[in-house]
Protein backbone atom coordinates (compact mmCIF):
# COMPACT_ATOMS: atom_id res chain seq x y z
CA UNK A 1 0.00 0.00 0.00
CA UNK A 2 2.70 1.90 0.42
CA UNK A 3 4.12 1.41 -3.52
CA UNK A 4 4.84 4.38 -5.97
CA UNK A 5 2.49 2.57 -7.63
CA UNK A 6 -1.30 3.56 -7.26
CA UNK A 7 -2.97 0.87 -9.46
CA UNK A 8 -0.90 -1.92 -7.73
CA UNK A 9 -1.37 -0.75 -4.17
CA UNK A 10 -5.49 -0.76 -4.85
CA UNK A 11 -5.40 -4.29 -6.34
CA UNK A 12 -3.15 -5.48 -3.51
CA UNK A 13 -5.97 -3.42 -0.67
CA UNK A 14 -8.83 -5.35 -2.56
CA UNK A 15 -7.16 -8.88 -2.27
CA UNK A 16 -6.28 -8.48 1.30
CA UNK A 17 -9.64 -7.16 2.13
CA UNK A 18 -11.04 -10.07 0.38
CA UNK A 19 -12.71 -12.31 2.69
CA UNK A 20 -12.10 -15.34 0.50
CA UNK A 21 -8.46 -15.08 0.41
CA UNK A 22 -8.51 -15.65 4.82
CA UNK A 23 -9.05 -19.42 4.27
CA UNK A 24 -7.95 -21.89 1.81
CA UNK A 25 -9.65 -25.41 2.14
CA UNK A 26 -8.36 -28.76 0.51
CA UNK A 27 -10.05 -32.18 -0.84
CA UNK A 28 -7.88 -34.96 -0.98
CA UNK A 29 -7.99 -38.08 -2.51
CA UNK A 30 -6.42 -41.36 -0.70
CA UNK A 31 -5.58 -44.42 -2.48
CA UNK A 32 -4.79 -47.81 -1.42
CA UNK A 33 -1.37 -47.44 -1.27
CA UNK A 34 -1.47 -44.61 0.84
CA UNK A 35 -0.59 -41.52 -1.66
CA UNK A 36 -2.52 -38.52 -1.71
CA UNK A 37 -3.97 -36.08 -4.19
CA UNK A 38 -5.21 -33.04 -3.96
CA UNK A 39 -8.46 -31.83 -5.86
CA UNK A 40 -7.02 -28.25 -6.82
CA UNK A 41 -4.77 -30.25 -8.48
CA UNK A 42 -6.63 -33.07 -10.08
CA UNK A 43 -6.75 -32.46 -13.61
CA UNK A 44 -6.90 -36.24 -14.63
CA UNK A 45 -9.87 -37.09 -12.98
CA UNK A 46 -13.40 -37.32 -15.39
CA UNK A 47 -16.38 -35.04 -15.06
CA UNK A 48 -18.10 -37.63 -12.51
CA UNK A 49 -15.10 -38.11 -10.37
CA UNK A 50 -14.26 -34.13 -10.25
CA UNK A 51 -18.50 -33.57 -9.26
CA UNK A 52 -19.04 -36.01 -7.22
CA UNK A 53 -16.66 -33.87 -4.54
CA UNK A 54 -18.56 -30.98 -5.19
CA UNK A 55 -21.78 -32.46 -3.75
CA UNK A 56 -19.89 -33.08 -0.71
CA UNK A 57 -18.76 -29.25 0.15
CA UNK A 58 -22.18 -27.89 -1.04
CA UNK A 59 -23.66 -30.70 1.46
CA UNK A 60 -21.21 -29.57 4.17
CA UNK A 61 -22.16 -25.77 3.67
CA UNK A 62 -25.71 -26.42 3.92
CA UNK A 63 -25.72 -28.30 6.81
CA UNK A 64 -23.75 -25.33 8.29
CA UNK A 65 -26.17 -22.56 7.20
CA UNK A 66 -29.04 -24.32 7.64
CA UNK A 67 -27.85 -25.41 11.19
CA UNK A 68 -29.03 -28.92 10.18
CA UNK A 69 -28.33 -30.96 13.19
CA UNK A 70 -28.81 -28.53 15.90
CA UNK A 71 -32.26 -29.04 17.60
CA UNK A 72 -35.45 -27.17 16.47
CA UNK A 73 -37.43 -26.81 12.98
CA UNK A 74 -34.86 -26.28 10.38
CA UNK A 75 -35.06 -25.83 6.63
CA UNK A 76 -34.02 -29.32 5.23
CA UNK A 77 -34.38 -28.69 1.09
CA UNK A 78 -31.61 -28.68 -1.49
CA UNK A 79 -32.48 -27.45 -5.03
CA UNK A 80 -30.06 -28.05 -7.96
CA UNK A 81 -29.94 -26.90 -11.42
CA UNK A 82 -28.53 -28.56 -14.43
CA UNK A 83 -28.35 -31.57 -11.45
CA UNK A 84 -25.79 -34.32 -12.00
CA UNK A 85 -24.68 -33.16 -15.64
CA UNK A 86 -21.04 -35.07 -15.68
CA UNK A 87 -22.24 -38.19 -13.50
CA UNK A 88 -23.01 -41.66 -14.31
CA UNK A 89 -26.14 -43.18 -13.35
CA UNK A 90 -24.18 -45.00 -10.36
CA UNK A 91 -22.42 -42.50 -8.90
CA UNK A 92 -25.66 -40.15 -9.22
CA UNK A 93 -28.00 -42.62 -7.15
CA UNK A 94 -25.14 -42.57 -4.48
CA UNK A 95 -25.43 -38.89 -4.28
CA UNK A 96 -29.40 -38.94 -3.84
CA UNK A 97 -29.25 -41.34 -1.54
CA UNK A 98 -26.87 -39.79 0.67
CA UNK A 99 -28.49 -36.68 0.50
CA UNK A 100 -31.66 -37.46 0.75
CA UNK A 101 -31.38 -40.76 3.28
CA UNK A 102 -28.58 -39.55 5.67
CA UNK A 103 -28.44 -35.70 5.57
CA UNK A 104 -32.35 -35.85 5.36
CA UNK A 105 -32.71 -33.50 2.49
CA UNK A 106 -35.78 -33.05 0.67
CA UNK A 107 -34.04 -32.54 -3.80
CA UNK A 108 -35.58 -30.83 -6.17
CA UNK A 109 -33.91 -31.12 -9.17
CA UNK A 110 -33.62 -29.53 -12.77
CA UNK A 111 -32.26 -31.33 -15.76
CA UNK A 112 -33.08 -31.85 -19.14
CA UNK A 113 -35.60 -34.51 -19.99
CA UNK A 114 -33.03 -36.87 -21.32
CA UNK A 115 -31.50 -37.31 -17.96
CA UNK A 116 -34.21 -37.77 -16.26
CA UNK A 117 -35.34 -41.49 -17.18
CA UNK A 118 -32.52 -43.15 -15.06
CA UNK A 119 -32.87 -41.15 -11.89
CA UNK A 120 -37.03 -41.36 -11.77
CA UNK A 121 -37.25 -43.92 -8.81
CA UNK A 122 -35.25 -41.90 -7.02
CA UNK A 123 -38.04 -39.12 -6.66
CA UNK A 124 -41.98 -39.06 -6.01
CA UNK A 125 -43.00 -36.07 -8.24
CA UNK A 126 -42.02 -35.31 -11.67
CA UNK A 127 -42.94 -31.48 -13.65
CA UNK A 128 -42.22 -30.85 -16.69
CA UNK A 129 -41.90 -28.08 -18.86
CA UNK A 130 -42.88 -27.44 -22.45
CA UNK A 131 -41.63 -24.55 -24.32
CA UNK A 132 -44.27 -23.34 -26.91
CA UNK A 133 -44.35 -20.40 -29.59
CA UNK A 134 -46.61 -17.61 -28.64
CA UNK A 135 -49.41 -15.94 -30.47
CA UNK A 136 -48.05 -13.20 -32.40
CA UNK A 137 -49.63 -10.31 -30.22
CA UNK A 138 -46.54 -8.09 -29.24
CA UNK A 139 -46.23 -9.03 -26.22
CA UNK A 140 -44.82 -12.49 -25.21
CA UNK A 141 -42.62 -14.58 -27.88
CA UNK A 142 -43.07 -18.24 -25.71
CA UNK A 143 -45.65 -20.08 -23.13
CA UNK A 144 -44.25 -22.53 -21.01
CA UNK A 145 -47.11 -25.49 -20.20
CA UNK A 146 -46.18 -27.52 -16.92
CA UNK A 147 -47.36 -30.64 -16.63
CA UNK A 148 -47.23 -32.33 -13.01
CA UNK A 149 -47.56 -36.54 -12.42
CA UNK A 150 -47.10 -38.66 -9.48
CA UNK A 151 -44.18 -40.89 -9.48
CA UNK A 152 -44.52 -44.50 -7.95
CA UNK A 153 -40.36 -45.03 -7.11
CA UNK A 154 -41.08 -49.26 -6.31
CA UNK A 155 -42.72 -49.59 -10.00
CA UNK A 156 -40.46 -47.69 -11.53
CA UNK A 157 -37.18 -49.49 -10.55
CA UNK A 158 -38.90 -52.99 -11.39
CA UNK A 159 -39.63 -51.52 -14.69
CA UNK A 160 -36.02 -50.46 -14.92
CA UNK A 161 -34.12 -53.11 -13.74
CA UNK A 162 -36.13 -55.42 -16.51
CA UNK A 163 -35.06 -53.05 -18.65
CA UNK A 164 -31.53 -53.28 -17.92
CA UNK A 165 -31.87 -56.99 -17.98
CA UNK A 166 -33.14 -57.30 -21.34
CA UNK A 167 -30.56 -55.16 -22.66
CA UNK A 168 -28.09 -57.37 -21.02
CA UNK A 169 -29.42 -60.30 -22.74
CA UNK A 170 -29.88 -58.48 -26.21
CA UNK A 171 -25.81 -57.69 -25.72
CA UNK A 172 -25.12 -61.09 -24.65
CA UNK A 173 -26.66 -62.72 -27.61
CA UNK A 174 -25.46 -60.02 -30.23
CA UNK A 175 -22.18 -60.93 -28.46
CA UNK A 176 -22.32 -64.52 -29.22
CA UNK A 177 -23.60 -63.79 -33.27
CA UNK A 178 -21.03 -61.55 -33.98
CA UNK A 179 -18.14 -64.32 -32.31
CA UNK A 180 -20.01 -66.83 -34.54
CA UNK A 181 -19.40 -65.01 -37.20
CA UNK A 182 -15.99 -64.15 -37.16
CA UNK A 183 -15.50 -68.03 -36.17
CA UNK A 184 -17.11 -68.78 -39.59
CA UNK A 185 -14.87 -66.01 -41.29
CA UNK A 186 -11.88 -67.52 -40.06
CA UNK A 187 -12.28 -70.85 -40.46
CA UNK A 188 -13.24 -69.87 -44.53
CA UNK A 189 -9.90 -68.30 -44.77
CA UNK A 190 -8.07 -71.55 -43.72
CA UNK A 191 -10.49 -73.64 -45.73
CA UNK A 192 -11.64 -75.14 -42.54
CA UNK A 193 -15.06 -76.99 -43.68
CA UNK A 194 -17.02 -76.01 -40.56
CA UNK A 195 -17.21 -73.88 -37.24
CA UNK A 196 -18.32 -73.54 -34.26
CA UNK A 197 -21.77 -73.09 -34.14
CA UNK A 198 -23.72 -70.21 -31.92
CA UNK A 199 -26.15 -71.04 -28.92
CA UNK A 200 -29.81 -71.81 -29.84
CA UNK A 201 -30.64 -67.93 -28.73
CA UNK A 202 -27.76 -66.73 -30.50
CA UNK A 203 -29.12 -68.22 -33.97
CA UNK A 204 -32.78 -66.59 -32.89
CA UNK A 205 -31.31 -63.67 -32.57
CA UNK A 206 -29.86 -63.93 -35.85
CA UNK A 207 -33.53 -65.06 -37.55
CA UNK A 208 -34.78 -62.34 -36.04
CA UNK A 209 -32.62 -59.75 -37.71
CA UNK A 210 -32.45 -60.84 -40.83
CA UNK A 211 -36.64 -61.16 -41.07
CA UNK A 212 -36.67 -57.39 -40.09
Amino acid sequence: MLSPDQDHAHRELHRIADYRNYRRYEIWKESDSGSKVALSTWGTGSGGQLETPSYIIRAAVLTNRLKHFDKGAKLKMLVNDEAFSQMDETRTRDVIKFLRDYLGFQIICAMPTKHVGPLKPEFTREWSFSRTAAADNGEVNFVSEPDGKELKPDRLSELWERRRAQVREQAQLRFEVEEAELAERTASAKGVASAPKPSSAAENLRSEQAAV
